[in-house]
């Protein structure tokens, strides 16, 4: 699944599918070919962390959380389109603070201990944080990736930005939503009492949302 603005999908696969699903039918642009083929649906993609840890691991351990916050986000200061220098922005802002956080990604210039570099699996980012900030490549309707679900199925709250109507594909109320991208609205976060139940997102993510679950009930 790609943002309707990128290169990195085929705008012919209604030549050639039978049915292909897209996350917003009304971004279509009128490069697209055939389509009557194509069927609104959100995003249903894997997950992206190494492949040996299966459902039943995502499913059942409990990660014991070591830490309070982390971010995974590359330095792209000068990528104004999109959400790309959106999320240098916010992480730059959230070094100029005190907050004991960790941010893994590459190319960060700026020597800082809390800037862990580049991870091979990205769970390990994950795994050890009460919290990420999740921030997507696009903010377009059903369009919601691993950048969100890679952190519950770690047993980690999504701080998150991106997709405009999640609510409507998994329960607001078991993870949290940025709506200005703000220290301040990270902050206050942080500092939420609320109890989430990353479980029931879990379970949804794999029922609901699987691709496998998809594509059998369609052959």
């Amino acid at each position: 699944m790609e943002p309707s603005w990128s290169n990195n999908w085929d705008r012919e696969l209604g030549v050639y599918c039978n049915k292909v699903f897209f996350h917003d039918l009304s971004l279509l642009d009128d490069k697209v070919k055939n389509i009557e083929v194509y069927q609104e649906h959100p995003a249903c993609l894997l997950y992206h962390m190494l492949y040996f840890n299966n459902i039943n691991y995502f499913l059942n351990t409990n990660f014991p959380k070591k830490h309070l916050l982390s971010f995974t986000t590359s330095y792209t200061p000068n990528n104004d389109n999109y959400l790309y220098g959106k999320r240098t922005k916010l992480a730059l802002e959230l070094l100029n603070t005190n907050l004991n956080f960790h941010i893994y990604g590459n190319n960060w210039p700026i020597f800082d201990a809390r800037i862990r570099g580049q991870i091979v699996d990205k769970k390990d980012g994950l795994i050890d944080y009460q919290y990420s900030v999740a921030i997507e490549n696009s903010r377009e309707k059903n369009y919601v990736t691993e950048k969100f679900f890679d952190c519950f199925l770690c047993g980690t709250v999504p701080i998150y930005y991106g997709c405009p109507n999640i609510h409507q594909i998994y329960d607001q109320n078991n993870f949290i939503q940025l709506k200005d991208l703000t220290v301040d609205e990270v902050f206050n976060a942080l500092n939420n009492n609320n109890t989430f139940n990353l479980q029931e997102l879990k379970t949804i993510y794999f029922t609901k949302y699987n691709i496998y679950n998809i594509i059998k009930s369609i052959i």
